[in-house]
């Protein structure tokens, strides 16, 4: 719903996608969509910790994202669970995304992964960097 809407419309048109590209626009529960997502991609310039690369981890979602600071490189081990591509290249992107969609890792391995980051694993490791090293 943002500025860029129309501009994604008439693309969309040109491209003779409409019977197969949807704006939803703000959703308040987007888990059913990325839970059924063939893939997930984020395109971020910078990110802190990405929770929604987690949250489509546990979903057993594909996942793509840009090699931004800080976060994606952590959360998807370098590229083990996940494709990166570069900051700003649109062409590495959709190359991931397709990549991630024709050599899809095993959901339970994704699911797996998305574990390293429970709140009980994050309050152990809070816990040794805060009071133990005390």
């Amino acid at each position: 719903n943002g500025q860029e809407r129309s501009k994604l419309e008439k693309t969309i048109k040109q491209l003779a996608l409409v019977d197969s590209v949807e704006l939803l626009g703000y959703v308040e529960n987007p888990y059913p969509y990325i839970a059924k997502a063939d893939v997930l991609a984020l395109s971020s310039a910078w990110e802190g910790l990405p929770t929604v690369l987690i949250e489509a981890l546990a979903f057993g979602t594909q996942v793509v994202s840009t090699n931004c600071p800080t976060g994606p490189a952590e959360v998807l081990d370098h590229g083990r669970y996940g494709q990166l591509a570069p900051v700003g290249d649109a062409s590495a992107l959709a190359e991931a995304i397709i990549k991630a969609i024709e050599s899809p890792l095993p959901a339970k391995d994704l699911q797996a992964r998305a574990q390293a980051f429970s709140v009980e694993k994050s309050s152990e490791a809070y816990y040794r960097l805060l009071i133990k090293s005390a």
